[in-house]
């Protein structure tokens, strides 16, 4: 396995430590906060079938992982056009960039799609453009992998 389509996982070994760098710096208080205080809730909430949505993802992932391993390994990896791999590199960067820019504004990431009494809503940094701009990055980080090995 000694193919330059093995950097693919660099990429997303990239992507997985920029999330975890992100998650342990915004611990710090000197990074940016919300000039204005957005709206504040009052109770707790925790969305349906959210560990159900959880495990679809991480199914997903397990998924595409097991499918780039095969191809690679396999040394089949088709070739659509000349410099595919470098848009997909330029996807996968992009997505790096968003989620460790969104996860830096985020105060109240968790695994579960809940609300806690205090919860602020976000409304700066990524989250002005997208609303959702984590699942954003992450789809980035797949499409980049569909173009990468196109299988």
């Amino acid at each position: 396995m000694s193919n330059a389509d093995v950097l693919l996982y660099g990429g997303h070994l990239a992507f997985w430590a920029s999330f975890g760098l992100t998650r342990i710096l915004v611990r710090f208080p000197d990074l940016p906060v919300a000039q204005t205080r957005p709206p504040v809730a009052e109770s707790e909430h925790t969305a349906r079938f959210s560990l159900a949505m959880l495990a679809v993802h991480a199914v997903a992932f397990m998924v595409l992982y097991l499918g780039i391993a095969r191809a690679i390994r396999s040394n089949h990896v088709p070739s659509w056009f000349a410099g595919q791999r470098v848009v997909a590199g330029v996807l996968i960067g992009l997505g790096i960039v968003l989620v460790s820019w969104a996860l830096a504004f985020l105060r109240s990431w968790r695994l579960r799609a809940k609300i806690a009494p205090g919860h602020h809503l976000t409304t700066n940094g990524p989250f002005r453009f997208l609303r959702h701009p984590i699942y954003a990055a992450l789809n980035l980080l797949a499409l980049g992998s569909a173009f990468w090995v196109p299988t």
